[in-house]
This record gives C-alpha cells, structure tokens and sequence, in this order.
C-alpha cells in the first residue's frame, strides 16, 4: 500500500510451499517472540497443514459456505480457535451480521491495490486489537534486558527524540545526518524496533569495525550474517547479479528459495566488486543480511539501499567521498531492483 501498484507487480514473487520451506517455517513459528499473523498462502496441502499445528486462532474467508466449510475443517483439524468467518463479495453490500462468539459477515471490495475499510474490517481489527492486548512494555524490557551490547538504539523512542509523528516513527533519508551524529560512531550498538532497512544499513556502517546487533522476530539479537566476499562467489543460497552504469553499480540479491535461513548462511560469499564506483543495494533481504553486505562494501566510495517506497529512489548509508552525503537519495531504475524487506 505504500508503493505504487506498478513497482508492487514488479516485486512480487511469491515462492513455493516446499517441503523444506514448511520445515523452517514451522521451526521458526515454535520459536517465535512476538505474536505474529500467518497467512496461509491459499489452499494449503495436507503436507503443508502441519504450519497450522503452530498457530492458535484462524480467520477464515472465502466467497462462499462451502469455501468457508472447507476453512472450518481445517481449524477443527487442527485445535484452532476461531476468530471470524468472513465471505468475499466483489458486487453485494458489506454487512456485520455477528460479533459473538465468532465474528461473522461479508466484505466486499478486496482488490489487491486497494485498502478496505467499513464495519466488518473495524469489528475484526478491534478483535484482533484484543487478542493482541500483551504488555509491551514488559515485553520491551524483556528483550532489552537480554541486549549484547551496553549501548541500545531503540528507533521508535529515537524517532520521538527527533519529534517523528505516530507511536511507529515515519523516518525520512534527510534525517539520517542528524540521527548518526546523535549516536556514538565506531561502538558496538543493538538496534531494537521497527525501521526502514536503509536505517538499519546505516547505523550497521556507523557502527564498523565493532560488533552491530539487530533485533528479529525470528533470531532474537542476532550479528549481522556471516558473509564473506569472494572473486569467485557462485550463486549458492542467493543469486547475485551485478550491473553498472556510468553513475554507479547495482546490486541485486535474490534468494534462490524462497526462504533464507540464517544459520545456512555461514559458508555464503558474495562477489568482490570494483572499487571505483559507489553501489546500490537492491533485494528482497532481511536486515541481517542487508547488514552484511553493506558492511562488507564499506570501501566503496559511497553505498546506498533501494527502497521504491520513494519514488524508487536509493538513500546513501555510507560515504568515504566527497561525492555523495549520507542522506542523500540516488534515482535507480524501478526494472531492476527489488527492496529489501
């Protein structure tokens, strides 16, 4: 919703359901450190269900009863309580026709480039908001109390120190300068919360030669991945294709599956690159690994992220040259990048 429908079909790729893929999500579901919503991804297969195994409560839609039957099975199956039944509609009137037990009634609308909103999406989002209802702040303390390093960035309580609007900080490239004199330069940090990657690349780069740590849903603190760069680097776990212009050379990370799994990560490389021109980062990657890359290409005379949310621009992380300023955002070909996530 925040990127123009355009660039969106560009970078969607959805990837298969494989047998492993289900193994690691479903590890990665037992271990996980904060609720999370899990979309199924369609009709799953009796193979694929065991992910449900993971999860305790369901939303079912569908554009019909025997759709919503099928759903229903599903969750008896598997121990699942449910949350609503909703029917699809692109033509009828949405209605609320129960809130209790179960939240029941039909949504219409539901086109990919369009937010929805009416009763129905309002009573469902005011259930969730009370099945969600944990203690942040113990939560927060928790994690925090666990921190690798004595110096913890928090971005959202960072970005209220900057006067950012709304509880989740809206951060903007021009604000990075500010931000990375704000914070001690070449200390190792933890980074906690929720930002843009190109944040979190940048405060990775300040941070070098000492250790940087980031928060995930997944690892908990976890270092940035331990890649190395290789004149001989193949495509293993991720394919890298490299590109140049005249004015840089582009990056483009692709996981060859569909998920990529920290731990395999440790005998990873990616290709050394030319040191004459400043680099853009494009791909869809966790931030552990975007960190690496970056921190891996600090010589470079410049770096920058990808992020097509503006306007398919590239905000630079990290400088060695005059050329270019942190902060400052570089026009990159939509065709040929993908953000990290």
């Amino acid at each position: 919703h925040e990127t123009p429908p355009h660039t969106v079909r560009l970078l969607r790729n959805k990837g298969h359901f494989t047998t492993t893929f289900v193994d690691l999500i479903c590890r990665d579901l037992s271990r996980r450190h904060l609720p999370l919503i899990v979309d199924a991804g369609g009709r799953p297969t009796s193979e694929q269900e065991r992910i449900f195994d993971h999860c305790t409560h369901a939303i079912l839609i569908a554009p019909g009863e025997d759709g919503l039957a099928s759903w229903r099975a599903l969750t008896q199956r598997h121990g699942l309580v449910v949350v609503a039944e909703l029917l699809s509609t692109k033509s009828e009137d949405e209605s609320l026709q129960a809130t209790t037990p179960v939240l029941r009634g039909r949504i219409t609308g539901l086109e990919r480039d369009a937010p929805v909103a009416g009763p129905v999406v309002a009573a469902l989002a005011q259930r969730l908001a009370a099945l969600f209802a944990y203690n942040k702040a113990e939560q927060r303390q928790q994690h925090l109390a666990t921190a690798p390093t004595e110096l913890v960035i928090e971005i959202d309580r960072l970005g209220r120190r900057f006067d950012l609007p709304g509880d989740v900080a809206r951060w903007m490239p021009d604000q990075l300068p500010a931000l990375l004199d704000y914070v001690p330069a070449h200390e190792p940090i933890s980074v906690y919360g929720r930002g843009p990657g190109w944040l979190y690349a940048a405060l990775a780069a300040h941070a070098w030669p000492a250790l940087f740590y980031l928060w995930d849903v997944r690892l908990g603190w976890a270092l940035p991945a331990p890649i190395m760069c290789s004149s001989g680097a193949g495509p293993d776990l991720l394919e890298w294709t490299h590109t140049s212009t005249a004015a840089y050379q582009l990056l483009d990370i692709r996981p060859r599956e569909a998920y990529i799994d920290y731990a395999e990560m440790v005998d990873a490389t990616m290709p050394a690159l030319p040191d004459h021109l400043g680099l853009v980062i494009s791909g869809k990657v966790p931030n552990w690994l975007l960190t690496s890359v970056v921190r891996q290409c600090r010589s470079l005379p410049w770096v920058a992220v990808y992020q097509p949310q503006l306007n398919n621009m590239a905000v630079i992380v990290a400088v060695r040259t005059s050329q270019h300023a942190i902060g400052e955002t570089i026009a990159v070909d939509a065709l040929s990048a993908q953000p990290p996530i």
